[in-house]
């Protein structure tokens, strides 16, 4: 369900932030008050070079440069994992990433 909301908004929306609020909606109408759905959304520009990423609770994504590094693209603010907009606290803030030719990033998937 979670997939098909966001290829239908991501196709509708201006943003990430607006493609964030319409997931929160459909989930608000899709789940009981128990559960959620953990997410880092991303959009790519020039080429690869710019990504940003808003993370809706999500473990922080992986990124390996080309030259072996390892870091955690953490977010600046931590956000409530969507599903749980209903407790008021705002979104989370999109924060870009500058990817060097060979560069890799990776989000790895909670249970």
């Amino acid at each position: 369900m979670v997939v098909g909301a966001f290829r239908e908004a991501a196709y509708d929306e201006p943003d990430l932030t607006a493609v964030g609020e319409r997931l929160e909606r459909a989930l608000e109408r899709q789940l009981t008050r128990e559960k959620f759905v953990t997410a880092v959304l991303a959009q790519v520009r020039d080429g690869g070079a710019d990504v940003t990423l808003p993370n809706f609770g999500h473990p922080a994504p992986l990124m390996v440069r080309a030259h072996g590094e390892v870091r955690y693209l953490a977010p600046p603010e931590r956000a409530l994992p969507l599903g749980l907009g209903a407790h008021g606290t705002p979104g989370p803030k999109p924060y870009d990433v500058l990817f060097a030719p060979g560069d890799q990033g990776s989000s790895t998937p909670t249970g």
